[in-house]
This record gives C-alpha cells, sequence and structure tokens, in this order.
C-alpha cells in the first residue's frame, strides 16, 4: 500500500533533473527537494521555464528548496545581489511569474498521481489528491 505521508525526494528519485540543470541546484542542499510524484512533471516544466527566462545566466538564479507545503507546491530561491538593478528588473518579474504558474498548477494536480485534485485536509493534514488517492488516503488513516 502507498505511504501518503512518505515524500519523494525528488533530488535521489530523479537525479536526471539536477544533471539537466545544475546550475539550478547550486545553492540546493541534498534533501531541499521533496515532492510526490505527481508533481514532477510540474517541477521538470519549472525548471525548464525558469531556465528559458535568462535568470540562471544573468541572476546567477538557483533554488533553494522545492517542497510541499499545506498540499502546495513551495519554492524558495536565491540570486546573486550584486546584479545590477536594470538586470534584476528585467528577469525578476518573468521568474516569478514562472514559479507562480507552477505553485497555483500544484493546487489543482493529484501529488501521487498528477489527475484532477483539490486540497484536502484530513486530521491536520493538508494534501492535494484526486477523488481516488483522497479515498485511500481516508481508508489508510481509519484502518
Amino acid at each position: 500500500m502507498f505511504d501518503l505521508r512518505r515524500k519523494c525526494w525528488a533530488d535521489q528519485a530523479f537525479p536526471d533533473l539536477r544533471a539537466r540543470f545544475p546550475a539550478q541546484f547550486e545553492s540546493c542542499l541534498p534533501g531541499m527537494v521533496a515532492i510526490e510524484p505527481g508533481w514532477i512533471e510540474i517541477l521538470e516544466r519549472l525548471l525548464e521555464r525558469i531556465e528559458s527566462t535568462g535568470a540562471v545566466k544573468h541572476l546567477r538564479f538557483s533554488w533553494v528548496s522545492i517542497q510541499e507545503k499545506y498540499g502546495e507546491l513551495r519554492a524558495e530561491w536565491t540570486f546573486d545581489t550584486s546584479i545590477p538593478r536594470a538586470a534584476l528588473e528585467r528577469h525578476l518579474g518573468p521568474v516569478s511569474a514562472v514559479i507562480d504558474s507552477a505553485e497555483l498548477e500544484s493546487t489543482w494536480t493529484c501529488q501521487i498521481c498528477s489527475l484532477p485534485a483539490t486540497n484536502d485536509e484530513y486530521l491536520g493534514w493538508h494534501m492535494t489528491l484526486c477523488a481516488a488517492h483522497r479515498a485511500l488516503r481516508r481508508a489508510v488513516e481509519n484502518a
């Protein structure tokens, strides 16, 4: 049976993402990317879109952590603060928009299987789950 509370440590389970986007993970310690398998496609699109903004090159953009919190994707990042203001203004807007989009997408995507989902709070624990995984969660928790 699937343990709904076990995190999929994406940086261990999916090393190809770190290999494809090494500069994005320069500030990200092992274990700081922790999401379930249903959000891996969201993560992959997020990394690709960040790369396309030019922020990695121009701002020295890097992730600090990418995790689930309250059933939503949360992405924390950093950049070189000595970058000239014009470059910051040119890149920070697109970066924020890309991250906001991924975080929003996670609110309607099942963490487990990526089917359409809603946020489910049960016994104080929030997860974004499809109907089938919500039912499984109830069965596991009530067993």
